[in-house]
């Protein structure tokens, strides 16, 4: 059986500054790129930006704040840090 590690977001969050993430919206929009912080609302600023609508790449920012009663889920992006 495999073990899991109970985080809370703060935790979740500052293991993951730093690193590529996956940020899933309410409305079919995600953003992919490297968590740089967050504040203590939970909004989160990321850099080197990739937006995906409907799973297709539409465009790139450089760096960008999500409000966090935006974000539906977040998850690693794993082998490309």
């Amino acid at each position: 059986m495999q073990e899991t590690t109970k985080e809370n977001p703060k935790q979740f969050l500052k293991a993951r500054i730093g690193k590529r993430i996956r940020i899933s919206l309410k409305w079919n929009v995600d953003y992919e790129g490297i968590l740089d912080g967050f504040d203590d609302n939970f909004n989160i600023e990321v850099s080197s930006v990739s937006e995906f609508v409907d799973s297709k790449m539409v465009g790139k920012l450089k760096r960008m704040v999500i409000r966090c009663n935006n974000i539906r889920s977040m998850e690693d992006v794993c082998g490309q840090e």
